[in-house]
């Protein structure tokens, strides 16, 4: 498979990228009306530079709270790191990876693992 230019962000656009998630996460960071971290993270989400990292981040932090409040979820081992990892390179860069084609892939991935919970949630017995 040939690499396209398009698949990967510019060193250019990884600065701008960071340079206004650092601005918009302090803007976030520092107002009182998002004390929670799902309101945070709702607002974190809105400030991302594209819809496939704004699904990817949604995904990621909405795992990640499954995990933080204990609700019975179902993962694989691997994934428990990979949930982590995403979710604070996300936070830290304003990015998760320099290829769009990696950031699809994890997006696609955890849009399973979520929808996984959801089936697993309402199966009957």
């Amino acid at each position: 498979m040939a690499k396209r230019k398009s698949d990967f962000y510019t060193n250019e656009e990884l600065e701008k990228i960071k340079a206004q998630w650092r601005i918009d996460k302090a803007r976030i960071d520092a107002n009182l009306a998002f004390g929670y971290q799902h309101d945070k993270d709702s607002e974190y989400m809105q400030c991302l530079h594209n819809s496939n990292l704004r699904a990817l981040f949604k995904h990621a932090a909405r795992i990640r709270r499954w995990l933080i409040e204990e609700e019975p979820i179902w993962l694989y081992p691997e994934e428990y790191e990979k949930v982590t990892k995403v979710y604070e390179r996300i936070m830290k860069d304003g990015y998760y990876e320099k290829s769009k084609l990696e950031e699809k892939t994890i997006r696609a991935w955890f849009g399973k693992i979520v929808s996984r919970q959801s089936f697993q949630r309402f199966k009957k017995y």
